[in-house]
C-alpha cells in the first residue's frame, strides 16, 4: 500500500516537473504578420512571420537575419561547449 502510494506521489510530481519544462521549452514569440506585431507561441512561428528578437530572447525557428545591430549569440546549449567569459 505504502509503495502503491509513493508511486503516486512520484508520479504526479514527474508530471508536474516534465509540464514544467515543456513551459520553458516552449516561450512566446514576437512577429510581424499581416502588418501587425503579435506574440504567439513559437510553435505557432511559420513561413513569412517576421521574427523580433531583444536582448535576452530565444530564437524560436531557423530564421533568416533581414537587419541586426551588436549582434552575438550564446550557442553553448546547442553544441555542448563550456562558455568562456574575456
Amino acid at each position: 500500500m505504502f509503495n502503491a502510494c509513493m508511486g503516486l506521489i512520484q508520479e504526479s510530481r514527474a508530471e508536474k516537473a516534465i509540464d514544467a519544462l515543456a513551459k520553458l521549452s516552449a516561450p512566446n514569440a514576437k512577429v510581424k504578420r499581416d502588418g501587425k506585431i503579435k506574440e504567439i507561441p513559437s510553435e505557432e512561428v511559420v513561413p513569412g512571420d517576421i521574427v523580433l528578437l531583444e536582448t535576452g530572447n530565444f530564437v524560436p525557428a531557423d530564421c533568416r537575419l533581414l537587419e541586426t545591430s551588436r549582434l552575438t549569440i550564446e550557442e553553448s546549449a546547442l553544441t555542448g561547449e563550456s562558455v568562456r567569459r574575456k
